[in-house]
């Protein structure tokens, strides 16, 4: 695990790799045990908990196809973790929610989650949890935008003649990153709002 000392600059790629993978960990470790979720089902769950949706919007999420979203909820069916009902503005589509019982446990997953990183910053003061705060925020909108253009350039590469060819991608993905990362690229408004993206 990286340490850090007052004036050292510190790669946080590490650190931040290292909290994911632990953050994973913990979230199937729970669904397995409380829900008896795997992969793709916790993350429909945990997608769900905001709002319910439709299953092209699940698939969309999920990156899987519509058929595979339909096995998915046939089973969080079966396990009382999730319900259908029709659209109320659309009787062509349904809607899919959590049930009252993976509605709490989905939030206590939360909870729990939010506890520890409540106890892992208690010794900072205000202004330093809101500089994590800042810096997280910044970091998932970062990853967030690099995951979209990557699937963009991917479709892009993919459109223009069958099976892309991977060299040929990954150079489109490293000059649409490099482009991003040139200073001014991507300017605007500076400030940061405490929001994860959707």
């Amino acid at each position: 695990m990286a340490e850090t000392a007052a004036g050292v600059d510190v790669d946080l790629g590490p650190v931040i790799r290292e909290l994911g993978q632990v953050l994973e960990r913990q979230r199937l470790s729970v669904g397995q045990a409380v829900f008896g979720a795997g992969p793709v089902e916790m993350a429909a769950l945990e997608w769900l908990f905001t709002q319910e949706r439709t299953p092209t919007e699940l698939a969309q999420r999920l990156q899987v196809t519509t058929a595979s979203v339909t096995g998915l909820v046939d089973r969080l069916t079966a396990q009382n973790l999730v319900t259908r009902r029709p659209h109320p503005r659309d009787r062509r589509k349904i809607l899919v929610a959590l049930t009252d019982e993976a509605q709490a446990g989905v939030g206590e997953l939360f909870a729990r989650f939010s506890a520890a990183m409540t106890r892992a910053v208690a010794h900072l003061r205000p202004a330093e949890r809101h500089l994590v705060a800042d810096a997280l925020c910044r970091i998932t909108a970062e990853i967030a935008a690099q995951t979209t253009r990557d699937q963009v350039v991917r479709t892009e590469a993919a459109g223009s003649g069958g099976r892309a060819d991977v060299a040929e991608t990954l150079h489109r993905i490293h000059a649409a990153t490099a482009a991003f990362a040139r200073p001014g690229a991507g300017d605007g408004d500076s400030s940061v709002h405490h929001r994860v993206p959707d």
